[in-house]
């Protein structure tokens, strides 16, 4: 019987060392080792994504020369304040020329641009600012095709953000033009 309790006891004892080493030694260190997985995996994908932004620095460069080619032509072209006058009258001269009555032309005086005017003037010599103009025509839609090219082609610093055409329920061969535009500023 002694020796029955004595193997009884070195197998308890056995199986609490085994317990105490799962609880004290190996859970702990299977966590650290996930988490050291997961941080080899994470530096691993980091890694790849370097090593595309590598492959592609030169077109990565590339887009950067020519967008900044871009602001420079967009600087040339935008000279003032005046020249957002300019864009006005020109948004009314095209309408004349191509018969459609302008309902509403509403310039915004709120920049557009969240940049602030002197971290751009690090860069460049003058702050771009950009300014919506809401323009309401009423005019056939073959006239109002041609506007939208001519306005397009135009050398007025201008973009066109949104375009709606609706019919007239009462005269359905003429439309209702909704037109919101960006027209480009500059200042010293």
């Amino acid at each position: 019987m002694n020796l029955k309790r004595i193997g009884l006891i070195n197998i308890g004892l056995l199986i609490l060392s085994v317990l105490a080493w799962v609880l004290f030694f190996y859970l702990p260190i299977d966590k650290e080792i996930d988490g050291l997985n997961n941080d080899i995996a994470s530096l691993e994908q980091r890694i790849v994504q370097i090593g595309t932004i590598e492959r592609n620095k030169g077109q990565i460069e590339k887009r950067i020369r020519d967008l900044e080619n871009d602001l420079n032509r967009l600087f040339d072209t935008v000279e003032d304040e005046s020249s957002f006058q300019n864009t006005l009258d020109y948004i009314e001269q095209l309408s004349i020329l191509h018969s459609l009555e302008v309902e509403f032309l509403n310039p915004s005086p709120v920049d557009q641009f969240n940049v602030n005017p002197a971290d751009t003037k690090k860069y460049f010599k003058k702050s771009l600012h950009s300014y919506p103009i809401d323009v309401f025509l009423k005019g056939k839609f073959i006239e109002t095709g041609k506007f939208l090219e001519d306005l397009t082609a135009a050398s007025e610093p201008v973009h066109i953000k949104t375009i709606h055409l609706l019919t007239d329920t009462q005269l359905p061969e003429k439309l209702h033009i909704e037109i919101k535009l960006l027209a480009y500023t500059a200042k010293d």
